[in-house]
């Protein structure tokens, strides 16, 4: 999913790729940033948001300026699969939290 979204903004040209660039870092340091204790299911779940949320972003700017009908149905299907996702990861982590996340 996030591959699609940034070939899709690197063929956009120049200015997108530097946009690209920023949301791509901003999603690696957030990712490599997220707290980890070994546990798998635990690593997975907070690694996983920030890469969501970066396609969220990259889609977003996708459709900022992509005129492609079906490049733009793409942008729009991957921000609300990753809203989704993001949505389910942070529920989990708060059940997690609660010592119910693993049910």
């Amino acid at each position: 999913m996030i591959r699609f979204v940034l070939a899709a903004l690197l063929l956009a040209g120049p200015a997108h790729a530097e946009t690209v660039d920023q949301y791509w870092g901003k999603m690696v340091q957030e990712r490599n940033e997220a707290p980890h204790n070994g546990q798998p299911d635990h690593d997975f779940a907070m690694t996983m948001v920030p890469l969501h949320r970066g396609a969220y972003d990259m889609a977003r700017e996708y459709l900022r300026t992509g005129r492609d009908p079906a490049l733009r149905a793409q942008a729009q299907r991957v921000m609300a699969q990753s809203q989704d996702t993001v949505r389910f990861l942070r529920g989990w982590q708060a059940r997690s939290a609660t010592g119910q996340g693993t049910k």
